[in-house]
């Protein structure tokens, strides 16, 4: 499949990469292609990199030259019960498994070192204290935090920043693991966990300050 010189000169040797750079990560999906061939820009790459990311139709086009959309969003994994077996699949492994190699807190996703000799807890401590700072918390405000992992998030910012949190997460092993961390610090009143999908809170009705996901 080609795409035509007046949208962008890109020659799409693999249509299995398609559902990748649609719904996927459009950075990493045209790395991994084009180290693997399934890709090859037709003229300057930097030119084809900057009208691929300056394009916001660009799954409309990619579409529209396979012809296969119907064919593509069937396979798509969407309902709720796909969602919650794909994360129970990743992190019901067990929370001992984690504390093998996450650091003491069980923080996940990317942390933020300053200098070489920071420690893993460190630089995952500073991530989280970035992160409140950014979203400026205040004293009382209510913060909801999607894919809340183990909690730390929602414990830090409890106890920096005076806020109120709720945490959801589709891992039983996760909501464990929070909530017998939240009891242990004496923080059954500022923060809950509950098992859910984020797609499902307008049910609950209720509002938030502020609202934050990291990694998710």
């Amino acid at each position: 499949m080609r795409l035509a010189k007046t949208d962008i000169p890109l020659k799409i040797k693999s249509k299995k990469l398609l559902p990748r750079m649609i719904f996927g990560s459009l950075s990493l999906a045209l790395g991994e292609a084009y180290v693997q061939g399934e890709v090859e820009p037709e003229g300057d790459l930097g030119q084809v990199l900057e009208q691929l990311y300056s394009n916001k139709h660009l799954a409309r086009l990619f579409v529209r030259r396979s012809g296969r959309l119907e064919n593509l969003l069937s396979r798509l994994p969407r309902s709720l019960a796909t969602a919650r077996r794909n994360v129970q699949y990743h992190y019901d492994l067990g929370n001992d498994f984690y504390r093998l190699w996450l650091d003491e807190d069980l923080v996940y996703s990317c942390a933020y070192f300053e200098s070489p000799a920071d420690s893993l807890g460190q630089a995952q401590r500073r991530k989280l204290d970035y992160i409140c700072r950014k979203l400026q918390l205040r004293p009382g405000d209510y913060l909801l935090d999607i894919g809340c992992g183990w909690g730390q998030l929602l414990i830090h910012a409890a106890r920096n920043y005076g806020v109120r949190g709720l945490g959801i997460t589709l891992s039983e092993e996760q909501k464990k693991g929070a909530r017998e961390k939240i009891v242990s610090l004496g923080l059954e009143r500022e923060i809950e966990i509950k098992l859910a999908d984020y797609r499902q809170l307008a049910e609950c009705g209720e509002r938030f300050d502020k609202v934050v996901s990291v990694g998710m």
